[in-house]
């Protein structure tokens, strides 16, 4: 009876998205990892789970599967324009590699007609196939959590209620990743990848691009129905309660270190000016190496489709021209207009510097002390026609 039940069920799920009806007993639930090891892993992860008994079916839906082995992976994911797909796999199989990474999964069952499961697993079904699988993946408006809130607007439709939020929760982008960023080292490249977007206010709906934050407001939502409303989930059951580990950062922070450089590079500046002296060199590779942070910088903003590292205002200071720059500085003589560009540039650091709360993109503090020892061997070189070295 029971592979007469499996074949039949595998029969079903070839046909159609209609073609198989889901039983009074099945269940549709949000499911909600934990943050991971990996970086790709750190914010968490969303999927929606489909159960049902009587025909022996769960299945995980999870928007957030992506292919190493994709021609010119590193490229398109630079670029924005990796393809991520829908995916199914067993659900048992998914806690399993949960329980492996030591990871903890909660599970939301919602409170649906069995009219509205249905509708939910058929449009699951037919998002599955090959031709409607594939989507734009972007960090902030496009991800494995989003897709899921855009599934149930899409089949509940205006009877879904989401909760009013309070105009003191008000929270930037950037502000809602700092709880996940525990690794400093992960935070300062963060806040240097990230533009200006990220410091904008995110709406309520714009909040669920990270799973926790979709999670609580699938449990403070409501559904109307029949002229009566009800919340949309039940409380939350957690399959898997294990925690995941948080790597030390150790002694040496983006802050520090970079404390470190400027003390050395403020000490040797002062060695120089006493026996007037520049070594080229010095100033070459500070400067060849920031402007090649700043064309990066400009790269994922013009030329790649991440919406969230448009307009970086890490340029203010990592500008993309020094990379030019620093070939100049190798020369013995410091001309006329560069030694104006040069007094303009340390000036504008120190305007930056100023103004460093009034920007309109929060600045990770570990660049401060970059920024004073950009100015300091700008202003050094400004004062100078010829250096010997």
């Amino acid at each position: 009876m029971r592979c007469l039940i499996t074949l039949l069920l595998l029969l079903a799920l070839s046909l159609p998205a209609r073609a198989l009806e889901l039983s009074a007993k099945a269940q549709i639930s949000l499911i909600t990892g934990s943050a991971g090891a990996e970086l790709y892993a750190i914010f968490g992860h969303s999927g929606i789970r489909v159960y049902d008994p009587f025909y022996g079916l769960d299945v995980m839906y999870n928007y957030g599967t992506f292919n190493f082995n994709t021609p010119n992976f590193v490229l398109k994911f630079a670029q924005g324009r990796l393809l991520y797909s829908l995916s199914t796999d067993d659900y048992p199989r998914f806690l399993y590699h949960y329980q492996v990474e030591g990871r903890t999964v909660e599970e939301q069952v919602l409170d649906l007609s069995k009219e509205d499961k249905q509708k939910l697993f058929d449009f699951l079904v037919n998002n599955a196939k090959p031709e409607n699988r594939d989507y734009r993946y972007d960090f902030f408006y496009d991800n494995c959590a989003t897709r899921v809130r855009d599934v149930f607007e899409k089949v509940l439709g205006k009877r879904l209620i989401w909760k009013k939020e309070a105009s003191e929760n008000k929270k930037t982008f950037k502000n809602l990743l700092e709880p996940y960023m525990k690794d400093v080292w992960v935070n300062y490249g963060i806040y240097l990848i990230l533009g200006m977007r990220a410091d904008y206010y995110a709406s309520p709906a714009q909040k669920m691009f990270l799973p926790d934050h979709l999670a609580t407001a699938v449990g403070e939502a409501s559904l109307e129905e029949n002229g009566k409303t009800r919340l949309l989930a039940k409380p939350k059951i957690s399959p898997l309660t294990m925690m995941t580990s948080q790597q030390g950062n150790g002694f040496f922070s983006p802050i520090l270190v970079m404390s470190l450089l400027a003390l050395a590079l403020g000490g040797l500046t002062y060695w120089e000016h006493t026996r007037k002296i520049r070594l080229r060199g010095v100033d070459f590779t500070l400067f060849f190496l920031t402007g090649l942070a700043g064309c990066i910088f400009l790269t994922m903003w013009v030329a790649t489709d991440h919406k969230a590292t448009h307009m970086n205002l890490n340029m203010l200071w990592a500008v993309p021209f020094h990379v030019v720059l620093a070939f100049w500085l190798l020369k013995r003589e410091v001309g006329k207009r560069l030694r104006w560009y040069l007094q303009a540039y340390a000036i504008f650091q120190v305007l930056i510097l100023i103004d460093w709360f009034g920007l309109p993109q929060r600045l990770h503090f570990a660049v401060l002390p970059l920024m004073l020892v950009l100015m300091l061997r700008a202003f050094r070189m400004a004062q100078f026609k010829t250096h010997v070295s």
